[in-house]
């Protein structure tokens, strides 16, 4: 569980979560939710109530799908994504509703790259590579219909100090 701050005061939570793993469409996978609440203060100023749930597979270290639920002040959306590495196809599909614009859909269709990740399941996947100062990282995230190539560099080994004591840390 992470805290949430605007100008140096706790706005909300969002708390990452390893659940058990689960099956998809036959394919052992692990499961990953992460929540992002605003406290009852924010509430008043711009209410979150935000959720994502992502499957990986297990063999493949592939996102299977992605699922978003949005519940703010502005705004209520849905989006699906769902990763065919059969036919090596993505498919993409939003619900939006704002008060400025009222309802839209969005369906988007497009070629995923090998080992692409999503939002989600990148941080995780990031965890597969040995993070040593001085590498250089670059993997792949399919998004909305794009392809992206993340790159990152490991800075350093850094100490936090933190509410539940001192950690060991990479900055990437």
């Amino acid at each position: 569980v992470f805290n949430i701050s605007y100008f140096n005061i706790v706005a909300g939570t969002l708390d990452v979560e390893v659940k058990p793993m689960a099956t998809v469409n036959g394919v052992k996978a692990y499961h990953f939710e992460v929540t992002g609440k605003s406290n009852s203060f924010f509430n008043r100023i711009y209410a979150v109530d935000d959720k994502a749930v992502t499957y990986l597979s297990y063999d493949d270290l592939v996102p299977l799908s992605l699922q978003i639920s949005l519940k703010e002040s502005g705004q209520l959306a849905e989006t699906r994504t769902f990763f065919d590495w059969k036919t090596k196809r993505a498919s993409y599909w939003q619900k939006r509703i704002t008060k400025e614009k009222g309802e839209r859909s969005n369906k988007i269709e497009w070629d995923l790259l090998p080992y692409s990740q999503n939002v989600i399941s990148a941080p995780y996947y990031l965890r597969v590579f040995k993070l040593e100062p001085g590498k250089n990282l670059a993997f792949r995230v399919a998004d909305e219909g794009k392809n992206i190539v993340f790159t990152g560099e490991v800075l350093r080994r850094e100490k936090l100090k933190t509410e539940i004591g001192e950690l060991d840390t990479v900055v990437v």
